[in-house]
């Protein structure tokens, strides 16, 4: 490969291991309700969401929640997770999320659910 290229796949890999190696919380379960709980209020601004696509791909609609300081609000409404699914949304401060599996094919299977706040660089 041209260096360059190396060069740009490295960035490229050092920056997915800065957003993506220290969430702020983390949790797995199999169900249709999925709770997180922060140790505290804090602000988010990013979810990284996984199935166990070893099962097969479950859920077709979902919805996630983030309590804040006025109940619990929407941060999105999705129709599938699959292996995984990243979604990044204007910053909140939330004490604890919920994932709501509205439809799916038998019981969903959830290997994460994650948390974060991602700094512009």
């Amino acid at each position: 490969m041209p260096v360059a290229d190396v060069k740009r796949l490295k960035e490229f890999g050092d920056e997915i291991n800065r957003r993506f190696s220290n969430p702020i919380a983390t949790t797995s379960g199999v169900g249709e309700k999925i709770n997180l709980k922060l140790l505290k209020e804090q602000k988010i601004n990013q979810v990284v969401l996984m199935e166990d696509i070893a099962k097969g791909e479950r859920v077709r609609k979902f919805v996630l929640e983030g309590k804040t300081k006025q109940g619990w609000q929407t941060i999105f409404e999705g129709s599938c997770i699959g292996h995984k699914f990243i979604h990044r949304f204007d910053e909140m401060e939330v004490s604890a999320l919920r994932l709501n599996v509205l439809e799916s094919k038998g019981e969903p299977q959830l290997l994460d659910v994650s948390v974060f706040k991602i700094e512009n660089n």
